[in-house]
């Protein structure tokens, strides 16, 4: 039987999500023709995370250790039918050294436009944070940034030029790597898969009787989640039925300063990062969950977010303002959501409002909720995925 071999380079051992995204792609390959195997290497020992069925754990102090490492496995592991990713790793010579062994062998993953993003991280670096940097002498920040444009510019290129092709989870990824060199790009976009069996749809809906409560969850406090859009239109809410909004995770002062205090007919709510109990205690009480509102600040119209994959699990209905790959093209999926402009428009709570009456109206909400998680069973899971990879792998274009 033929084997994938799941290659990822983990700097920071609180990467939970890619960590668990990263099994998840590999465990969705069990049933097929191809078995997956995990190679994960991770810069740090103190990673709270057990080694699961089918993976080895590389721990290195430098990269070029690590890949010498995963150089032996897979001198003893590797047969000539089988496959290798490699999730696109911040470039570097040993990483490019590691491509020179393996030409045209190794396929990558691509979940960013790199340089593009990097730039709007940088731009949102504000005038005060500048003065820290300077009043501190701690500018490891910068050059952390600085850092990655150079490597980037300097190895990005002759990674891609060495892969054997790729895999891009939307179109537009898939258009800024294919562009990167003149030669072709085997590039395809194979939207990002989900786990469902780490969520489990609600088993009781909450009452509408007290208004509807919405969610939205961030990791980071970029402007492309568009948190401010959210407050600004609850702002300018004057409906009668009572929203509450939750907020979870990395948010900047400027944007908790937005909400000076509740309205009769509103309130916003901040929690810091969490997973697990308290997170889903939260989830289990909302009506509503809200994607991100804008990527078109970071000039991208297109996302293939697990957020918005992980409401899918629950049974929740969902608003976003991009495009969705394997979501938005498919008519499944759209009594379900709500599409929001893609500007700087306050966002009317009035018609969010409206679709939530719609969904809960009646006894059926339940059946409703069943009915998303299905359909994203039927398209989103981990096991379609990797199906949908190795019908590419095995045609070889």
């Amino acid at each position: 039987m033929r084997t994938l071999f799941y290659i990822v380079i983990i700097q920071n051992e609180t990467a939970y999500s890619i960590i668990r995204r990263s099994e998840d792609f590999v465990n969705g390959f069990k049933n097929t023709e191809i078995s997956g195997y995990g190679i994960f290497l991770f810069l740090s020992d103190k990673v709270d995370n057990k080694q699961f069925e089918n993976s080895v754990h590389i721990f290195y102090k430098t990269e070029a250790e690590g890949l010498l490492k995963v150089e032996d496995f897979l001198k003893e592991k590797l047969k000539p039918e089988d496959e290798i990713i490699f999730r696109y790793p911040q470039p570097s010579k040993p990483i490019v050294e590691f491509f020179e062994k393996y030409p045209k062998r190794i396929w990558l993953e691509h979940h960013s436009k790199e340089l593009i993003e990097i730039y709007y991280v940088l731009k949102a670096i504000k005038f005060r944070d500048y003065l820290y940097y300077f009043k501190t002498f701690d500018f490891s920040n910068l050059k952390d940034i600085y850092n990655r444009i150079n490597k980037e510019k300097k190895y990005g290129n002759q990674l891609i030029a060495l892969a054997k092709g790729g895999f891009a989870v939307t179109d537009e990824i898939n258009a800024y790597q294919t562009y990167r060199i003149k030669e072709k790009y085997n590039c395809h976009t194979v939207g990002n898969s989900y786990n469902f069996e780490r969520t489990k749809l609600r088993a009781i809906h909450p009452s509408a009787s007290e208004g509807f409560h919405l969610i939205m969850a961030c990791t980071t406090a970029y402007s492309a989640y568009g948190t401010d859009r959210l407050i600004k239109g609850l702002k300018a809410y004057n409906g009668q039925v009572y929203l509450t909004l939750h907020l979870v995770g990395n948010f900047t002062a400027k944007t908790k300063r937005m909400y000076k205090g509740d309205k009769p007919n509103a309130r916003v709510i901040f929690y810091p990062k969490m997973t697990g109990e308290k997170y889903h205690e939260i989830l289990n009480k909302c009506h509503l969950g809200i994607g991100s509102l804008g990527f078109h600040r970071w000039k991208s119209k297109e996302g293939a977010t697990l957020k918005i994959r992980e409401y899918i699990g629950m049974g929740f209905p969902f608003i976003f303002s991009h495009y969705e790959i394997d979501i938005s093209n498919n008519p499944e999926f759209e009594p379900f959501y709500l599409k929001i402009s893609e500007n700087e428009e306050t966002i009317d709570f009035d018609k969010i409002v409206l679709f939530l009456k719609q969904f809960y109206n009646g006894n059926d909400s339940t059946e409703k909720s069943k009915e998303i998680r299905k359909i994203g069973e039927n398209y989103l899971s981990c096991n379609t995925k990797s199906k949908e990879i190795i019908r590419i792998i095995n045609k070889g274009d």
